[in-house]
């Protein structure tokens, strides 16, 4: 279910984005769009990582909870006043998985040290194939999944976001997306590690004439498009 509910979310959120823009350009003059996707996950993800004046009643994640439920009965309204205030980027939580004892990546995916692990249980596996760019098959749709445009959110150092092989066809999409990955390895960084950026992002990046001069927040001011 995964891939088709990630490849929903992103299809909506350029619907909500292209809305938006038509408003700013003066096409339409309300943003009305229906969605289908889940929202609320986009919800919980701005919430685990904007985290800046937020005192929700966080639960303890039990065993066969999902991580949803952590926020179950959080009260806490977004402050639109304050909105540019909060998400500056000292508040960013890059890692909130990582971070957390009871969520089963810091549990059984990452260590006090940066090691290479073997592919060879579920959690190793997922965690593996999160880090896989590739297309995401819904029901009736296909997305594109780059996780290398937001590498630091993962614990790695950031580089230029390369391109990668474009499958169109639903069918290669998918046999692509679920090839087995337990023959393999893969590099998994400490759970306290703060990813940076490489010598030739920042050099790339400073040859942008608009932007930013604070190198930290690569992964959220791409020139490209941002769909990791």
């Amino acid at each position: 279910m995964a891939p088709a509910v990630l490849a929903t979310l992103y299809r909506d959120l350029h619907f909500l984005q292209n809305a938006i823009l038509d408003v700013q350009q003066g096409i339409t003059s309300t943003v009305v769009h229906e969605v289908f996707s889940p929202m609320y996950y986009i919800q919980v993800w701005i919430l685990e990582r904007f985290t800046y004046g937020i005192s929700p009643s966080i639960h303890n994640i039990l065993n066969g909870e999902t991580r949803l439920h952590r926020w179950a009965g959080a009260n806490k309204a977004i402050d639109t006043d304050n909105l540019e205030h909060d998400a500056r980027i000292e508040y960013f939580v890059w890692r909130p998985c990582a971070k957390d004892n009871n969520h089963f990546i810091s549990r059984r995916v990452y260590d006090k040290y940066w090691l290479w692990r073997r592919i060879n249980n579920e959690e190793v596996e997922s965690y593996a194939r999160c880090l896989r760019a590739c297309k995401l098959v819904g029901l009736d749709i296909i997305q594109d999944y780059s996780p290398h445009r937001v590498c630091r959110q993962f614990g790695y150092d950031q580089d230029i976001p390369a391109d990668f092989i474009q499958i169109e066809d639903n069918i290669d999409a998918w046999v692509d997306y679920s090839t087995p990955l337990l023959k393999g390895s893969v590099y998994i960084p400490s759970r306290d590690f703060k990813g940076r950026v490489s010598a030739r992002y920042e050099e790339w990046w400073r040859k942008d004439p608009v932007s930013p001069p604070d190198l930290r927040v690569p992964s959220f001011h791409q020139k490209n498009d941002v769909k990791g």
